[in-house]
């Protein structure tokens, strides 16, 4: 009897795990097809703010260009997009590189979920991940931080 409640135990935990990755997994499917919406923006570094939360923080950028494509700035259910475009500035909301300095060029595509930096000195090209933003420290600190306060 005591060997069936620990199976009976190991099952249930068994069965939790799977239901947590399922539920997991749909919400990053949701999240994936929120980023594919043919959005490019390049512009030149401004400033950057950064957190104390893993280098998370935000680019400001003195805009160039922007494919907007398929992109509508709307209220997300779970999380935040990573990037903000308003008057010619865009802010984008991501761990913020190492050695990043104003004046270098900054490339964000949507679609392949990837920022681009051109370095100005050493001329050299770096990338890094793109993605909505669910972490709730990040999404106040954007909150808190953003220069597009309503």
């Amino acid at each position: 009897m005591k060997y069936i409640y620990w199976v009976v135990l190991l099952a249930g935990f068994i069965s939790l795990v799977a239901y947590c990755n399922h539920a997991a997994e749909k919400r990053m499917e949701i999240i994936d097809r929120v980023m594919q919406n043919d959005l490019v923006i390049r512009g030149k570094l401004v400033d950057t703010k950064t957190s104390s939360n893993h280098s998370f923080g935000i680019l400001l950028l003195n805009v160039d260009s922007v494919k907007t494509g398929k992109f509508r700035d709307t209220v997300l259910e779970h999380g935040r997009y990573p990037y903000k475009i308003k008057d010619g500035k865009a802010e984008i909301y991501l761990h913020v590189p190492y050695g990043i300095q104003k004046g270098d060029q900054v490339i964000i595509d949507s679609d392949k979920k990837t920022a681009f930096y051109h370095y100005s000195r050493g001329n050299k090209v770096y990338t890094g991940d793109l993605g909505v933003v669910v972490d709730p420290y990040d999404i106040d600190y954007v909150k808190e931080n953003t220069i597009f306060k309503h």
